[in-house]
């Protein structure tokens, strides 16, 4: 599947499609433990540089 156009347009952005059951607008309620794991991880990794130019 595709990443959703912006994702690439954003430096250090990334992109998390939830497919199969749960997966609706309340994904964060639905299927907490995987959307925390994904949040937590974007948020441990080091920042992306700063954009420039």
């Amino acid at each position: 599947m595709a990443v959703p156009q912006g994702a690439e347009r954003i430096p250090g952005a990334t992109s998390k499609i939830f497919t199969g059951p749960g997966s609706s607008h309340a994904v964060g309620l639905e299927r907490t433990e995987e959307f925390l794991a994904e949040v937590l991880a974007f948020f441990a990794a080091p920042p992306a540089p700063a954009a420039t130019g």
